[in-house]
């Protein structure tokens, strides 16, 4: 299978262990967020991340990419 040649968008659903693990894994995407929303990944068009409600344990990360690279 070969990668799109048109803009796509990568959806990954994480699920931590407990709570306090996902708050180490929302600090470590928003890192990653900050430099990709930077310009510092190329063809990166935004990179964001949204975690149940409460404090929950599910984390859904959202990569959009603006070409095939």
């Amino acid at each position: 299978m070969s990668a799109p040649n048109r803009p796509f968008t990568l959806v990954a659903t994480l699920v931590a262990k407990g709570p306090k693990e996902a708050d180490q894994v929302v600090s470590l995407v928003t890192a990653i967020a900050k430099r990709a929303n930077a310009d510092a990944e190329p063809g990166t068009k935004s990179y964001r991340l949204t975690r149940e409600v409460d404090g929950g344990l599910k984390i859904v990360v959202l990569e959009e990419q603006a070409l095939n690279l």
